[in-house]
């Protein structure tokens, strides 16, 4: 029972150490190699009521090893990618849930997104999949791509906002 279960836990789905799980660069192959889509439930939901959006390892993982997402995070959080100027999946899934501002009707549509997508055959995942190999490659070059400029026009922001 009960005693069975407080015993097996924590889970965990590797091997990995907790510092290695939070390195974007570490990854269990199986796990990007072996799926269609990446379903990152991202460590906020709500950030204390600010409308702020919060990006962590999680959405950067599948972003660098060349995998489709879907995120379950903050408000704005596929708006916040693109405004990095990474490309999100519009056309292909339903990226609505992202400007819900109440958390509960965000998660509902997130995974209403989720369950389209698993109902899909595996025909159907491959041509999605087919279709949006140059979005999921321009954002995994973008992610590996030197942050200089982004670093300059970030400090120039904060020059002029002073």
């Amino acid at each position: 029972g009960i005693d069975e279960f407080n015993n097996s836990i924590p889970f965990s789905p590797d091997t990995l150490m907790d510092d290695d799980r939070n390195d974007y660069e570490m990854f269990v192959d199986r796990y990007f190699t072996d799926s269609y889509w990446n379903i990152v439930i991202e460590t906020h939901l709500d950030l204390y009521g600010t409308s702020g959006t919060y990006i962590t390892e999680k959405t950067w993982k599948p972003i660098r090893h060349n995998q489709p997402f879907v995120i379950i995070g903050t408000i704005g959080s596929l708006s916040h990618l693109r405004d990095l100027g990474y490309k999100t999946f519009d056309g292909f899934i339903d990226e609505s849930y992202d400007y819900e501002k109440t958390d509960h009707i965000r998660f509902t549509k997130a995974l209403s997104v989720i369950h389209e997508l698993n109902t899909k055959s595996l025909e159907e995942l491959n041509e999605i999949n087919f279709q949006i190999k140059d979005i999921v490659q321009h954002n995994s070059k973008l992610f590996n791509a030197p942050k200089r400029a982004r670093l300059m026009k970030l400090i120039e922001q904060l020059l002029n906002n002073e």
